[in-house]
């Protein structure tokens, strides 16, 4: 059985002796004894986990190879093998090539799934449409049933297009939506530098992290413009993290078969960039050729037969990169496909690794803990919105929070597309857990922003110091256009007015007047407020509002609590005017069910706006 070692650690024991003799005469030898003194030492020793491929003079893959037959040097010097797995259930196959008939790997029992990632690089794929097309044909020739498939798109984000799946149905109708995704082709992908490429795919390295085992990327991607930028020290870091997180790079140039005229064409194995990524993450390059699925191929052969190698760490310092190199020896004609690097992380590099990989891919650490909501208050200016975007955290069960503490919070609103529209970072001091009872209370946070109207992903990544993996919530919103030259209502939005004395911050320096409540629930007897906003903006004349009523009914339409009319004058003083209505919902006389709170405007000849608030009233709690 395989087991896993990359993330235990040794404390190996050495215990200092000290040999006390005294004069032959006095004591015979035979009765010499140490003496201890009592003193220990604890060293820390790291498994390092390499997985490889052996291949042959026609890159047939070779499964008879022991620990004796291989050699591996950590910077220049010979270090001792610890352990050797090999995983090749079906044996020595043939190397898949183009225009040749491959007969796939049957499927067969091994101690873990062949995880592969079909990866769509929007930075330098070319001929989009064409390559969808060869990806549904290769999913038609290579699988054979057992294999788990990801499908990611690599642009302004990395898009995880469908989660790990045995359901070649699931893969098929991602790459269909893709292919149409207007999202996907209207992304900003013009750059002077390759920084925003080689981010996203140390990203994807991060969350592959999560699946134990070996994973292989199919890379479809292309030429990369040369920016004048030296990237030694990037490809050291992509080649230690694919060894740590047991990812090799299988990159393919979608341009296919190029001319010698053509300004892409690359010699000698296809675009530079894309052969070195794959050299140095342990994988295979394919170029000059239209079929380009065999790149899918050769991933599906080499997860086949894998070796894994593992040794000790000479070294304790973490988070340094080093080179290594494994030789097979006393046998002619076998090369060995393996990363260049590695690097053993430190628990802290891993936490903010982690903390920015959930910032790019919220939705895959999404947790029960989290909630975020966006919610809109009024025109800020003719072409935004005022609005708060909220943040909950719920702490589950066995969480404890000392005093004191202070945890990371990031939010982000992005377009569909994945552009950054807004964001922000902030240290949040968190609410202690009461040692008597083991509760900890919720944390909530409101960030008031400037937003214009459309359609957005909300997202929050809380980071705890002390836990391995961070916390996130995402939330689709969409903002309507502002009305002009009319009067409208926004609300009414229930929530709570706090105290003057703890009016909440929005973290950039303004304290926030009203914080909506995020969900439906409030307690029978609890603080419940009503925010209702009447405004006009760019009206050429003064505007009357006859009467902004507001009613609270029963889910069955029974009148349950009813405020006194209001009527407010929208002048046209300024661009945007607006008359704001708080009103105190006494949940004391509600009885526990479901509510709705309704909220009209009129002027004198039409209803000019009109508004709902469903909410729940739940029992107090018991002390």
């Amino acid at each position: 059985m395989f087991v896993d070692w990359s993330r235990r650690l040794f404390l190996l024991p050495v215990t200092a002796a000290l040999l006390v003799c005294t004069p032959a005469a006095a004591q015979p030898e035979d009765e010499e004894t140490p003496f201890e003194v009592g003193l220990e030492e604890q060293v820390e020793v790291q498994l390092v986990l390499v997985d490889f491929l052996v291949l042959d003079r026609k890159d047939r893959t070779v499964p008879d190879l022991t620990a004796d037959d291989f050699v591996l040097v950590v910077r220049g010097r010979e270090v001792d093998i610890h352990s050797l797995d090999l995983d090749c259930p079906v044996g020595a196959a043939e190397e898949p090539l183009p225009g040749k008939a491959f007969r796939p790997l049957p499927s067969a029992p091994t101690s873990r799934p062949r995880r592969l990632v079909i990866v769509f690089d929007y930075y330098h794929m070319g001929n989009v449409a064409e390559t969808f097309d060869y990806v549904d044909r290769m999913l038609d020739k290579w699988p054979v049933g057992g294999e788990e498939h990801m499908v990611v798109s690599l642009g302004e984000v990395v898009r995880i297009e469908s989660p790990f799946s045995t359901d070649l149905d699931d893969v098929r109708w991602a790459v269909q939506r893709m292919r149409n995704d207007p999202d996907l082709y209207a992304g900003n992908y013009g750059r002077l530098t390759e920084r925003r490429f080689f981010d996203r795919i140390e990203v994807l390295f991060d969350l592959l992290e999560r699946w134990e085992g070996r994973k292989s990327i199919v890379l479809f991607s292309g030429p990369f413009l040369p920016d004048g930028f030296f990237h030694d020290p990037t490809f050291k870091r992509l080649s230690a993290l694919s060894t740590a997180t047991r990812t090799a790079i299988y990159p393919v140039d979608t341009g296919g078969l190029r001319t010698s005229r053509d300004p892409d064409a690359q010699p000698f194995g296809g675009p530079p960039m894309l052969r070195r990524l794959a050299n140095e993450t342990g994988g295979r390059m394919t170029s000059e050729t239209n079929e380009i699925g065999v790149a899918y191929a050769k991933a599906h052969r080499d997860l086949g037969c894998t070796y894994t190698l593992g040794f000790y760490e000479p070294w304790p310092d973490a988070d340094k990169k080093r080179r290594m190199t494994i030789r097979v020896k006393d046998r002619q004609g076998l090369r060995v496909v393996y990363p260049e690097f590695y690097v053993v992380r430190s628990p802290e590099e891993q936490r903010k690794s982690l903390f920015r990989t959930a910032a790019t891919v919220p939705q895959m650490f999404d947790s029960e803990e989290m909630s975020t909501n966006l919610f809109v208050l009024g025109p800020h200016s003719p072409s935004r919105w005022r609005a708060l975007l909220a943040v909950e955290y719920v702490p589950g069960p066995g969480t404890f929070i000392d005093e004191g503490e202070t945890w990371e919070l990031k939010g982000l609103v992005r377009k569909p597309n994945g552009t950054v529209v807004h964001s922000f970072k902030k240290k949040i001091r968190m609410p202690r857990t009461d040692p008597a009872t083991g509760s900890t209370p919720t944390l909530t946070m409101f960030h008031e922003i400037r937003a214009r109207p459309g359609r957005y992903i909300v997202s929050a990544i809380l980071s705890d110091p002390g836990a391995d993996t961070p916390v996130a919530s995402t939330y689709p919103a969409v903002i309507a256009a502002i009305p002009r030259g009319e009067p409208f209502l926004v609300g009414p939005i229930l929530g709570r007015r706090p105290d003057d004395d703890a009016a909440p911050n929005s973290g950039d320096g303004r304290d926030i007047t009203f914080e909506p409540l995020i969900g439906d629930q409030t307690a029978q007897g609890a603080p419940l407020d009503s925010l209702t906003v009447v405004c006009v903006v760019d009206s050429k004349h003064p505007v009357d509002v006859r009467e902004i009523a507001r009613a609270v009914t029963t889910w069955e339409g029974d009148g349950a609590l009813r405020f006194a009319p209001v009527s407010a004058r929208l002048s046209r003083d300024g661009q945007v005017d607006c008359h704001e209505i708080l009103d105190r919902v006494v949940t004391a006389d509600l009885q526990p069910g479901r509510y709705e709170l309704t909220a009209v405007a009129e002027t004198s000849d039409q209803i000019t706006g009109r508004g709902t608030a469903e909410f729940t009233i739940v029992p107090p709690p018991v002390d």
